[in-house]
């Protein structure tokens, strides 16, 4: 496809990706569950990568409970953004992140549940930036 000044829109890109996931969770004792998790990806054309995730769940009371995760990732930049010819960089990097949560989650009763949870995220070689999601871990409508 050609914008009428004749720029072309129309690029193929191949990329093939081989990876292996393994996790586990075990609840060490009633009130305390740990997870964790290790990715390992080898993508065609890049370096292999390894993600790790390890989190922990203590439930305080019956009715609160606390919860931490650390987590590091990567993602390979999009067919888009590597290919378009108005807005593709072929040599963007794969982004890097670190990412770390705590929270608290209350149960007072059946009917009623509420928590709050404080994100803190760490990137390098960013490809998409949405300020709705970037900032603060949320995303808004």
């Amino acid at each position: 496809m050609f914008f009428d000044d004749g720029i072309p829109t129309d690029f193929e890109l191949d990329r093939s990706t081989a990876g292996l996931l393994t996790s586990i969770s075990a609840r060490l004792t009633p009130r305390l569950m740990i997870q964790s998790s290790i990715r390992y990806d080898d993508s065609e054309g890049f370096e292999s990568e390894t993600s790790f995730h390890a989190g922990i769940l203590l439930d305080v009371t019956t009715e609160l409970s606390i919860s931490d995760n650390w987590d590091n990732a990567y993602k390979l930049s999009s067919f888009f953004v590597l290919g378009h010819a108005l807005v593709g960089n072929p040599d963007l990097l794969p982004e890097q992140a670190e990412s770390w949560d705590v929270g608290l989650q209350w149960n007072p009763s059946a009917a009623l549940m509420t928590s709050a949870t404080y994100f803190s995220n760490d990137y390098e070689n960013l490809i998409d930036f949405s300020a709705a999601t970037n900032y603060s871990g949320l995303t808004y409508a």
